[in-house]
């Protein structure tokens, strides 16, 4: 397997941050070369740190121009971004250490980058996803996880508007930050279950069940999966 490396310099950016641009090729490259077919070039971007302080806008926009000039076959996003650590039963006592949420910069950044790279196959890779993360994470319509990977976390946006003690102003709080954290699953394919997935991850008093036809999941608002 030969592999590329690309743009090392941009690892001084933070040091939670690690971004590994790989042109890497695929088994056998000896009898693919020699048989003629094209070797298959993936690309693979490391999303490692934190929401809005290792992972943001500016370093996106390099990714994209970079993935420009590479023209890979697939790109591949590795998240790795947790606001809790790994003991499941205790919260990262440091809000500091939690993601920012900067929602509408995370909503242009993703669009930026599929509207640029439409044309190249994208794939995220969750290896740990706690908190603003999962968002993003739930913006690309092809996603799979790691044996043993987090993918939770949202409950934040439920509880950021709870800091309004008029009832009638916290459901209109909870209403605007869950319609935004939506936005992010119809980016990522849910359209059709957006709600029902969104109002679980996002709100712990609803429920969440599934049915499956073939390979494809029908999302549940009960328990009567």
């Amino acid at each position: 397997m030969e592999t590329i490396m690309r743009f090392s310099d941009l690892k001084t950016i933070g040091t939670l941050a690690t971004l590994t641009f790989a042109a890497t090729a695929g088994q056998a490259i000896a009898n693919d070369n020699d048989s003629g077919e094209k070797v298959p070039v993936v690309y693979t971007i490391e999303l490692d740190g934190q929401m809005g302080t290792d992972i943001h806008e500016d370093l996106m926009e390099k990714i994209v121009e970079d993935a420009k000039e590479v023209q890979p076959d697939v790109i591949v996003l590795k998240m790795n971004s947790a606001d809790y650590n790994k003991n499941y039963h205790l919260m990262n006592p440091d809000r500091k250490e939690f993601g920012k949420f900067k929602l509408d910069e995370y909503v242009e950044m993703i669009r930026n980058f599929k509207n640029e790279l439409s044309g190249i196959r994208q794939v995220i890779w969750v290896e740990d996803s706690v908190g603003v993360a999962s968002l993003i994470a739930m913006s690309w319509c092809e996603m799979y996880m790691s044996p043993g990977a987090r993918l939770w976390g949202l409950q934040k946006l439920h509880d950021v508007a709870q800091n309004w003690s008029d009832e009638d102003v916290r459901e209109k709080m909870e209403a605007a930050w869950e319609g935004m954290g939506k936005g992010f699953f119809e980016m990522g394919c849910k359209g059709e279950f957006a709600k029902e997935l969104g109002d679980a991850m996002m709100d712990p008093e609803n429920q969440l069940s599934a049915n499956f036809k073939g390979r494809k999941v029908i999302w549940l608002s009960n328990f009567d999966g």
